[in-house]
């Protein structure tokens, strides 16, 4: 393992509360056992309207090392056993996009996430061993900066705050056949089920913008949270029939 390697941390942070009990207090408590930067994206007054364009703007034209780990401010961690993890995994492989949540080919949503409060899993499955995805969730993921600067992320696609990583993985298992996994790394996302964002229009819009680039490619698209197929009619029978179940039928 290159104990020489460039960690850059990149959080777009809108509550900066938030920020420092969970993610910047972390940081405090753990040791440094590479060259550990933090570029701190304040977006508390709005600056950016996507986490797409906050991304590539701030990282444009930047020093940024070698491997990019994008994280979100409700992320926290009591060891860096998960730094160790990303740093091995992307010097053997760099074509990798590594995420700590995603959906399996056969629809599973995998993770080793936990509330903070409660230290309840997150999701239904856990992991034992680094397994293969077909997208990962925002919340923390990783790659190299050479495939970074390769990919960037799509701000028409994603124009808001929504299904980033999503894209950018569909983009570079397109381009370069990256593999996409979820490592079994345990690490605090929220304190508890009702903080974040949640399913709204801007998410479905995404979806939809998602679904629509890559229509000649694939006949669904995998998310963290939805499959959905790229057939229109298809696409929208689903939204609705989900719609209906979640706030008509709930």
């Amino acid at each position: 393992m290159d104990d020489c390697m460039n960690l850059t941390y990149v959080c777009c942070f809108n509550n900066k509360t938030i920020l420092e009990e969970m993610l910047m207090h972390s940081f405090a408590n753990i040791d440094k056992a590479w060259n550990r930067n933090i570029l701190l994206i304040d977006n508390t007054k709005g600056r950016y309207s996507s986490c797409a364009e906050a991304y590539n703007k701030e990282l444009l034209n930047k020093s940024i090392g070698d491997i990019l780990v994008f994280i979100h401010q409700d992320i926290a961690f009591e060891n860096r056993e998960f730094e160790k993890r990303i740093v091995q995994e992307l010097t053997d492989n760099p074509n990798q996009i590594l995420g700590f949540a995603g959906m399996t080919e056969q629809g599973i949503v995998v993770s080793n996430l936990r509330y903070l409060s409660t230290k309840k899993y997150i999701t239904k499955r856990q992991i034992v061993e680094k397994t293969e995805c077909i997208a990962v969730d925002e919340c923390c993921f990783a790659m190299t900066a050479d495939l970074y600067k390769q990919l960037k992320f799509d701000e028409q696609v994603c124009f808001h705050w929504h299904l980033y990583a999503t894209e950018i993985c569909y983009n570079a298992h397109k381009q370069f056949g990256t593999r996409i996994c979820v490592i079994p790394e345990e690490i605090y996302h929220k304190k508890n089920g009702s903080d974040g964002l949640h399913t709204d229009m801007y998410y479905l819009r995404t979806l939809w913008r998602l679904a629509d680039k890559y229509r000649a490619d694939l006949e669904e698209i995998r998310t963290p949270c939805y499959i959905v197929s790229t057939h229109p009619i298809k696409f929208f029978l689903k939204i609705f029939r989900t719609f209906i179940r979640n706030h008509i039928l709930k």
